[in-house]
């Protein structure tokens, strides 16, 4: 069995109703670059943040996905043998504003991407 704990990692408190996937991973074919997951076991954290999964088969190459509506989601290898874990997440950020182009004119369309870093290791200027 696998057994976890899922902690908000500012606050290191449980985080409850996490959705945990534990994926087989599959090497990638030729010509594909990222490889395959085959889904084996799934669970929902309870109040203390914790989460049990069936015995998994030992000595495969495992990934955790983690998912909660108010956590960026959290992809992570586990290393052969590992039954016990605690997993921190992070909190997203959302923000909103308007954007205008050299002559001051309204963009309709904007997008910008920009990867996560752990807290407090990266600023943002606009």
């Amino acid at each position: 069995r696998l057994r976890g704990r899922v902690l908000d990692a500012v606050t290191s408190t449980p985080v409850v109703g996490v959705e945990v996937q534990a994926n087989l991973v599959v090497p990638a074919s030729p010509g594909d670059e990222e490889p395959e997951a085959q889904s084996l076991a799934h669970a929902r954290t309870t109040a203390d943040g914790a989460f049990v999964l069936p015995p998994l088969e030992s000595g495969a190459a495992l990934r955790l996905e983690l998912s909660h509506p108010d956590y960026l989601p959290l992809s992570q290898q586990m290393a052969p043998g590992e039954t016990t874990l605690e997993l921190r997440l992070l909190t997203g950020a959302r923000l909103e504003g308007t954007v205008k182009d050299r002559e001051g004119r309204l963009v309709s369309t904007f997008l910008s991407l920009r990867p996560l870093s752990p807290v407090g290791a990266e600023s943002i200027t606009m």
